[in-house]
């Protein structure tokens, strides 16, 4: 099986790629340190995310700082 990951902008991409590709091969999409702000082109939560199919694991650390939540 093949799983899908990206981390960080890598994840824009990762995200269409669950949503666009069909492929019986893919088990899976992890998501890690996503781009969240919406106001970004393409960010993960701008994305058509019912339309992902497969087991999704999304992976989100604390930030340290606050500025960076």
């Amino acid at each position: 099986p093949v799983w899908i990951v990206g981390t960080s902008r890598g994840t824009v991409s990762a995200t269409a790629m669950a949503i666009n590709v069909h492929d019986p091969a893919i088990a899976g999409l992890v998501l890690t340190s996503s781009v969240v702000r919406f106001a970004t082109p393409g960010a993960v939560p701008r994305q058509d995310l019912k339309a992902i199919k497969i087991p999704v694991l999304v992976y989100r650390m604390r930030a340290a700082n606050p500025s960076c939540a």
